[in-house]
């Protein structure tokens, strides 16, 4: 109940097979969420989200109505299965769940000073593993490597706990 509908996002229905083969259609969300595609003919469909920067999708549930419908991925365009339009039904149970997602950064350096600062001269250390550990399944849930300057980034951090592991 506490859930929102997001707007802005772009989704497309392609048509699979039957008379309207290869033909799609697009329209985006409204303030609720919402999308619609009207005057669809019979055939199998296929429906795909492109979610704007800094969301990634949530968990997939299908089988139930009003639960996520697409894979959890960290893209921003995913699908769902193949489904089928039926003459005068209505497809009401295609939702899909999103998250807001953020980012881990930070870089890896000498400290040749073994005062805990990063200093000017320092030269950062490439090649290193980070792994982004779930706390509460002990899990690596991501996995990055410092550049020449020592720097990573991990991308498509879903909310949590996590600790940061770093192999040199």
């Amino acid at each position: 109940p506490d859930d929102q509908g997001m707007t802005g996002v772009r989704a497309v229905l392609t048509m699979l097979d039957g008379a309207e083969a290869g033909k799609t259609y697009e329209t985006v969300t409204d303030e609720s969420g919402t999308y619609r595609f009207a005057g669809v003919m019979p055939g199998r469909a296929q429906i795909a989200f492109e979610l704007p920067q800094g969301y990634a999708y949530g968990k997939r549930i299908c089988g139930m109505r009003r639960v996520s419908c697409v894979d959890k991925l960290d893209a921003l365009m995913a699908s769902t299965d193949e489904f089928q339009v039926i003459s005068g039904e209505s497809r009401t149970d295609l939702d899909v769940a999103v998250v807001a997602v953020g980012q881990v950064s930070g870089r890896i350096w000498e400290d040749t000073r073994y005062d805990g600062r990063i200093d000017q001269d320092e030269a950062g250390v490439s090649g290193a593993v980070i792994e982004l550990v779930d706390v509460a399944t002990n899990q690596t849930v991501r996995e990055a490597s410092s550049d020449e300057q020592g720097t990573y980034v991990i991308d498509f951090v879903r909310k949590g706990t996590y600790r940061v592991r770093v192999a040199l």
